[in-house]
């Protein structure tokens, strides 16, 4: 069974370890810039907070594992100090990558696509959605919703959920959609308020009827797609305009044509009830009336 890699603050375990004796497993390059300006402040302030490493193998070894904090480590290191404020820890590989995954995540800026790819991350190592919620302070299905925008890099709309832009339900059916073309529009017309959870099918319809006829008419004309690139909001709102009074005019004339045909009822039920046209059509033999069932109300 893998043991609970949030620690609470009583377990943990602190002391000074020698440089010489981490050893990084998994070296990254690191940007020059920012290495520096880490430099500048571990001199100037001091290491804020300590870096993580893995007793595991020391006995066998002679060596921590790095776990977290190898820029740290580097400065610290390139400072030419002995020895490094460190937390220890001890555990297998796998728990190691999950421990440093959750330290990364805590460093990770929230509302961008590192944050998103770090919490997919946790949970493609396996961790529970009731284990990631604990560290990032999110429900079980929030987590859910927000891994799939990060599997499908959808870098703004995470940028919009986060910033309370719209809900990230309709982040995911917007990530449903085809082309970042209908993504767009479909984001845009959001802050337009054309488009919400309710309507959200038909208007997705309407952008991406009209972009693949755009694409189709620039391909006869130019030769290659535009993507829909020159499809507007105002000419979302004309077309939602045009499927509005299209729809009503099909329901006025269906009208219309419910009410004839009321009348022709109506119309019948009326003659069925004159006693001279119903022994007249039993004379002729022609057959059992026909049965009209139910009130007809003619407008």
């Amino acid at each position: 069974m893998r043991e609970n890699i949030i620690r609470p603050m009583q377990e943990r375990k602190y002391g000074t370890v020698p440089i010489d004796e981490i050893k990084v497993l998994n070296s990254r390059n690191r940007n020059k810039k920012k290495f520096d300006e880490n430099i500048r402040s571990i001199k100037d302030v001091g290491l804020l907070k300590p870096i993580l490493v893995n007793e595991r193998h020391y006995e066998k070894n002679g060596y921590y594992e790095l776990v977290c904090g190898q820029g740290r480590y580097l400065a610290y290191k390139a400072l030419g100090h002995d020895n490094i404020p460190a937390e220890v820890i001890n555990c297998t590989a796998k728990n190691a990558y999950l421990y440093s995954l959750v330290e990364n995540i805590a460093r990770v800026p929230p509302g961008t696509m590192w944050f998103a790819r770090e919490v997919k991350r946790l949970k493609d190592s396996g961790m529970s959605y009731a284990d990631i919620g604990k560290i990032t302070g999110k429900g079980e299905t929030y987590l859910r919703e927000y891994i799939f925008l990060a599997d499908h890099g959808e870098e703004r709309l995470i940028k919009g959920v986060e910033a309370g832009l719209f809900p990230i339900s309709f982040a995911k059916k917007v990530a449903h959609a085809e082309t970042t073309s209908v993504q767009n529009i479909l984001m845009d017309a959001f802050d337009c308020n054309i488009v919400n959870s309710n309507n959200f099918p038909t208007v997705k319809k309407i952008i991406e009827r009209r972009i693949t006829q755009s694409e189709s008419v620039n391909k006869r004309t130019s030769g290659h797609s535009l993507l829909g690139q020159n499809y507007t909001i105002e000419q979302l709102k004309h077309d939602i305009n045009k499927m509005t009074k299209e729809k009503e005019a099909f329901v006025n004339e269906a009208e219309v044509k419910e009410n004839r045909l009321l009348s022709l009822l109506y119309g019948l039920h009326l003659l069925w009830k004159d006693n001279k046209l119903i022994e007249l059509v039993k004379s002729e033999e022609i057959g059992p009336l026909p049965q009209l069932k139910g009130n007809y109300h003619v407008t």
